[in-house]
């Protein structure tokens, strides 16, 4: 029946027909992407409580708190991870805009990030992890950083 249908409407809406399959695809697209940040952030809820119970037993912490941070990046802005992990200059990109993720973890005694200046990404998301395992992320325009000599920049929390 959706041949025939297809085949029908087809000549009767034209270009009308061609805007519809598209703006279907599109929804197809941003179902399935709304579908993966609730999945994210499930997954970013069930971290932070292995990474607190992993620290009540053991007194230290995890080492995933960048798959943590990344993982967030998802769920709460819809950053579009990349499927290789050692992309040169970002993680993932939020609609045109190539993202880096950088995470402070519970037991960083400071609470900055530090990345290169001529880093591949249009903006900064630092992803805080704090010592009773709530998250909270700010994101950071590249042209927003502190200027300055060096290849690196320190940027503090909140930015």
């Amino acid at each position: 029946m959706a041949n025939l249908v297809t085949t029908a409407c087809h000549p009767v809406l034209g270009e009308d027909w061609e805007m519809l399959k598209s703006e279907q695809v599109q929804l197809q697209a941003r179902s399935e992407h709304i579908q993966m940040q609730l999945d994210a952030a499930c997954c970013v809820e069930q971290m932070l409580g292995i990474a607190r119970t992993f620290y009540q037993l053991t007194g230290r912490q995890l080492q995933t708190y960048g798959d943590l941070g990344e993982l967030y990046a998802v769920a709460k802005f819809g950053v579009i991870l990349h499927k290789k992990r050692n992309v040169a200059g970002s993680d993932g990109k939020m609609g045109n805009h190539f993202v880096e993720v950088k995470t402070i973890t519970p037991a960083k005694t400071a609470a900055s990030v530090r990345v290169k200046r001529n880093g591949n990404f249009g903006k900064l998301l630092i992803v805080r992890v704090f010592e009773n395992f709530t998250i909270e992320g700010k994101m950071v325009a590249k042209s927003d950083l502190p200027k300055g000599d060096g290849d690196m920049v320190t940027v503090a929390w909140p930015a």
